[in-house]
């Protein structure tokens, strides 16, 4: 037992070296090999799960480490991982129950006491975390990640001069964790060449770095640059920037179009029209949707503000419901999942998307999702629930795509860091759409973000006659609501509405020229 017990401790020295290294291939090998030959270790499931959380494989890796936890003994790493991959998929409460499960285990784990005021951050509840986040802190003075997440806590509560406190005591401990730098830019206003300006030059020209952190200190020393009005060092820094991030990941946009096309061809007008009102009829969603950037979060809070109306911010349950319930049979493509589809399963998707719904546990008449992307499916969300509200934001394409290049997305948006890939994006969803209103007419209510900002009480109350809803003064006051808000707009939602985002594309109309050349091939 001992010798046994050696061999897979070299094994996995061997293994987790290789993973730390970056050769994922080789790491993978072993650990496979040792399940194999000791299919009762749990450390190999764990390690393996690890290995694919990282990979972006998200449901592998939650299989894998309850795999690890069903075997035993149950660690408080292996819940801790665990937590980490349910994250990924939006599975929010559990992935609060195993971070509650971990520190239960080891009651001074402070990395899963961090995420544990991550996850109760992401779900809205800004105090609990907090709390948690100064617990971390106090468990271990050292450990940044928790300093890093209270910054977030405070930007989102509207607190942005604490948040900046936390960002620089961050870097001044470890001017390494990069995300500090591009959350201190995007929370603080820069009117002069400060400490904090002279620092982010200093992160941007630090040639160590790669990857990841490379973009994260060009992003924010061009929202500095920015901020002073230096635009065209500003735009080489952004440039330089997405470059960086790009370079992270693989990335085909003839996919995207494909995948596209494939869900138009699938609900076509007679597939529509023979299952419309399939679906469950509950009327409490409103969908907000469209390009990032595109005034969708100025619209959720403008209706978040309403009395009757609960704003839940960037919800997965429209993904989970598909990937779970049309895909628990297998790999099927969208087309595949809906050949044959009958009322009994568009209900089951419907009902699957109010049981989610349900667990957010607001009593309000009315509940937004703001999740931008859910314009790949509002076909779909009328079938399965068909007296939901689908409002579809539309902006000037320019200065959408300029927006969105100028934003480190947390979260799946490949098409965002190449001027000539984001115009193509921008020319498929265009036509998506196109597609979707031909199909819906006025089951599909547009908004368009310049109407918004030059006579907002007009727009407001039509907004509002398309939901249902009576009139509230608070909606155009939205900016004096209190409520977390986790978006790149958090700063533009606190404040009235302002006019210099309109025509913001024109600073920069030389450099955009890749971008433009495209968008003008739909025009």
């Amino acid at each position: 037992m001992i010798a046994q017990q050696s061999i897979i401790n070299n094994a996995l020295k061997q293994a987790v070296q290789l993973h730390q290294q970056g050769q994922w291939d080789q790491a993978e090998a072993i650990y496979r090999q040792l399940i194999t030959q000791f299919p009762k270790n749990p450390d190999p499931y764990n390690l393996l799960g690890t290995l694919y959380h990282q990979r972006g494989k998200h449901r592998i890796a939650i299989e894998l480490i309850q795999k690890a936890l069903e075997i035993g003994p149950k660690k408080a790493m292996f819940y801790n991982n665990l937590g980490s991959a349910l994250r990924e998929i939006g599975e929010a409460k559990q992935a609060e129950k195993a971070f509650r499960k971990a520190i239960k285990i080891e009651p001074k784990y402070a990395s899963a006491m961090n995420n544990l005021g991550g996850i109760l951050l992401a779900m809205g509840n800004i105090p609990s975390s907090i709390s948690v986040l100064k617990k971390a802190l106090k468990t271990d003075p050292t450990f940044y990640p928790a300093r890093h997440n209270l910054g977030n806590a405070f930007y989102e509560k509207g607190e942005n001069e604490t948040a900046i406190q936390f960002y620089r005591e961050v870097l001044k401990q470890q001017p390494g964790y990069t995300k500090s730098a591009r959350n201190m830019a995007e929370a603080k206003k820069f009117v002069e060449e400060d400490e904090d300006f002279l620092l982010l030059k200093t992160l941007a020209e630090t040639e160590s770095f790669t990857g990841e952190d490379k973009a994260n200190v060009l992003f924010a020393y061009a929202k500095a640059l920015e901020d002073l009005k230096q635009n065209k060092k500003s735009f080489s820094v952004y440039l330089q920037a997405n470059q960086a991030h790009r370079a992270t990941y693989s990335y085909d946009i003839e996919e995207t179009a494909a995948e596209f096309e494939e869900i138009r061809n699938t609900i076509s007008p007679d597939f529509f029209k023979a299952h419309k009102n399939s679906g469950v009829q509950d009327n409490r969603p409103i969908f907000v949707l469209g390009m990032p950037r595109s005034g969708t979060s100025l619209v959720e809070q403008i209706l978040a503000s309403h009395r009757a109306v609960y704003g839940a911010g960037e919800l997965y349950n429209l993904e989970k419901t598909y990937f779970y319930l049309i895909r628990q049979k297998g790999e099927r493509s969208f087309s595949e999942a809906f050949a044959n589809a009958s009322e009994e399963f568009l209900k089951e998707l419907g009902s699957d998307y109010i049981q989610q719904l349900n667990k957010l546990g607001s009593k309000a008449s009315f509940i937004i999702d703001k999740m931008p992307r859910n314009f790949i499916y509002t076909g779909l969300i009328k079938l399965i629930l068909p007296n939901a509200k689908i409002i579809h934001c539309k902006r000037t394409p320019e200065d959408t795509c300029l927006s969105i290049y100028k934003k480190f997305f947390v979260g799946d948006q490949k098409f965002a860091y190449d001027l000539e890939e984001l115009g193509r994006f921008y020319n498929l969803y265009l036509n998506h759409m196109e597609y979707w209103k031909s199909l819906l007419g006025d089951d599909l209510y547009e908004v368009t973000y310049e109407e918004m900002i030059a006579d907002q009480e007009s727009e407001t109350r039509k907004l509002l006659d398309y939901c249902e809803l009576d009139w509230d003064d608070n909606c155009l006051q939205f900016y004096k609501t209190k409520r977390a808000v986790r978006t790149a707009s958090t700063d533009q939602v606190r404040q009235p509405i302002y006019k210099s985002s309109v025509e913001a594309w024109r600073t920069y109309e030389e450099e955009l020229q890749p971008l433009t050349a495209i968008l003008n091939q739909s025009r």
